[in-house]
């Protein structure tokens, strides 16, 4: 027996792998690596009997022994030896994962079912992954991720044909790769849509208030799944809600499902409290602070029929008389325009003015000239807050907005309203404002340096890289490392794609072009990215190329002042970086 064969029976032994696994790896016929790679394929099953060991190790293809055991440890499925003898080649485990409405024709397919699992939508699962494939072939462990993810909303939701033939499948397809955030925002929006809200116990709210909410006024408001309990009397105003939380997008864009529940909301009015407060459970039992207007609004806006709507108004009628003031209907309608954005509020302090001027020029302390009460007051508030850092020419742009601001979530980070109000004004989404995005970071800019032009979003992009290169001409430092992971690609690209190697290129690349890329010296020093220029049909672009899992992209392609590239030279780019990611692969394995 081989010394490398003796070393991996002694790492099994030490495993306790079975005695089936032992008599497999004795073998004489196996090479060092065969036995090395079957060492590891049985670690997931080292406790199977010898008859299953045997059928296992008789399958000559190794991705084929990968899937099943990437199937058994993924789903947690204990596959019996019958079983696996019918999966013992390709055209057996296409046939085994096939079904009546389903048909599997290869490995890829079979990694479809694998992956989504048997259940009543597999077929139609399967489909959706098919015609993204279709689209997009290079993308397959993506559409399994996506649609692994969908499968878990599944379990949520009450017609999941109605789930899936929502999905746009060009629009999750544009540009030939797949739209993250279009399959994120989609599952959002899906799950507030179908969001069941219930009416819980009254344990914790005060005895009177108890009171009134048993011999109160009640009506309950339902549509589209969702259901709200509202009860109002002369006396007081009562609605409590359960968000639903079944559906949490992560931070990465991805879906899942989880059993915890957000703890209730209880809106109360009382003419005891004087005030409405929100109720929320501590482990020393039920807290109440003074609660937010845009609680109450949330409470009960859901209008989608003329009676929703009478019921809604009912409980903003009833406000505007109990403290003799029609500023609330003005919000509210501020607040429905605005798809829930709404100034940070209490009820009572609203309360005390009469018109939306008055609140500005007294509460917020912001003098406004003009009838200011016709405007919406969301976008009053951004155009207030950001006005000691924009331009006179930019104030004059805001103030002939007549368009109600979109719901964002602003919270601390204020600098986040300049991006709202650009795309209220313009109409163009911005970004994530996190800084991707050329617009993102020119915005970001201007507001830190307390200077917003609120510029069309050309001239806001020119003067961003124009600023960019006079700042950073003489300060622009890198060099391309010596063991650059880029190395392959630089040996590789044609002649006619320029390496930009130095910093004066660098700079002088921006200047000619007209865009940031001078900024880009830091992401080239850490070797995040390399930075080409090329000619094309006699017109210069800029190019900047990255890594992901070990294979070359291209991250932006941009003409003079960041127009849009020729289709043609991306078609080309990405065909040479695929013959370029493929040769190096090719030679990966061959070592």
């Amino acid at each position: 027996m081989r010394k490398g064969q003796e070393k991996i029976l002694q790492y099994a032994h030490k495993r306790n792998y079975s005695d089936g696994c032992i008599k497999a790896l004795s073998r004489e016929d196996l090479t060092l690596k065969q036995l090395n790679n079957l060492l590891s394929l049985l670690y997931h099953c080292r406790n199977k009997d010898e008859k299953w060991v045997d059928i296992f190790a008789s399958i000559d293809d190794n991705k084929l022994m990968w899937l099943i055991i990437r199937y058994m440890t993924g789903n947690n499925v204990d596959i019996s030896a019958e079983e696996l003898k019918q999966m013992s080649t390709k055209e057996k485990i296409c046939s085994y994962f096939s079904q009546n409405d389903l048909i599997c024709r290869n490995l890829f397919d079979v990694e479809a079912v694998m992956t989504i699992g048997n259940h009543e939508y597999t077929a139609t699962l399967f489909k959706l992954a098919n015609k993204i494939h279709d689209k997009l072939a290079e993308y397959k462990y993506v559409i399994f991720s996506i649609v692994k993810n969908i499968r878990k909303c599944l379990d949520c939701v009450s017609d999941y044909q109605d789930f899936l033939d929502g999905i746009d499948i060009e629009t999750l397809c544009q540009n030939n790769q797949l739209d993250d955030q279009y399959m994120t925002d989609y599952i959002r929006k899906y799950a507030r849509n179908h969001t069941v809200f219930t009416l819980k116990n009254v344990a914790g709210i005060p005895e009177d208030i108890q009171q009134i909410n048993f011999h109160g006024y009640y009506t309950e408001i339902t549509t589209n799944g969702f259901s709200r309990n509202v009860n109002y009397d002369l006396k007081a105003v009562y609605i409590t809600y359960k968000p639903f939380s079944k559906v949490l997008i992560s931070p990465d864009g991805t879906a899942k499902t989880n059993t915890w529940e957000s703890t209730e909301k209880q809106l109360i009015f009382s003419n005891q409290t004087h005030e409405f407060i929100t109720g929320y459970e501590t482990k020393k039992g039920f807290r109440y602070k003074p609660a937010q207007l845009k609680e109450l609004f949330f409470a009960i806006s859901i209008c989608d029929t003329d009676e929703d709507r009478q019921n809604a108004y009912s409980v903003i009628d009833f406000i505007c008389k109990k403290y003799d003031t029609y500023i609330f209907r003005d919000l509210y309608e501020d607040f429905l325009a605005s798809d829930g954005l709404l100034l940070p509020l209490l009820i009572t302090e609203t309360a005390q003015y009469k018109t939306k001027q008055e609140l500005f020029e007294k509460h917020y302390h912001m003098s406004v000239n003009g009838n200011w009460n016709r405007k919406n007051s969301n976008l009053t508030y951004l155009i207030l807050k950001l006005r000691p850092r924009m331009t006179n020419e930019a104030l004059a742009r805001a103030m002939q907005c007549k368009n109600a601001p979109k719901i964002k979530k602003v919270g601390k980070r204020r600098y986040v309203m300049t991006y709202i109000l650009y795309e209220t004004l313009y109409g163009i989404p911005v970004g994530n404002f996190h800084g991707d995005g050329l617009l993102s970071d020119a915005l970001y800019e201007e507001y830190h340096n307390k200077k917003i032009k609120l510029l069309p979003q050309n001239q806001t992009i020119n003067e961003h890289n124009a600023r960019q290169v006079n700042q950073r001409a003489k300060t622009v430092k890198f060099r391309i490392r010596k063991d650059t992971k880029f190395r392959k690609l630089i040996k590789n690209m044609p002649e006619n794609y320029e390496l930009i190697k130095t910093p004066k290129r660098l700079v002088s690349e921006g200047i000619l072009q007209k865009n940031c890329v001078a900024g880009y010296a830091d992401i080239i020093n850490s070797d995040k990215c390399m930075i080409y220029s090329v000619v094309f049909e006699n017109v210069r672009h800029t190019i900047e190329i990255i890594q992901v899992n070990g294979h070359y992209k291209v991250a932006q392609c941009y003409k003079a002042c960041n127009q849009v590239s020729n289709p043609q030279l991306l078609k080309d780019l990405k065909d040479l970086l695929h013959k370029i990611n493929y040769n190096q692969t090719e030679k990966e394995k061959n070592k």
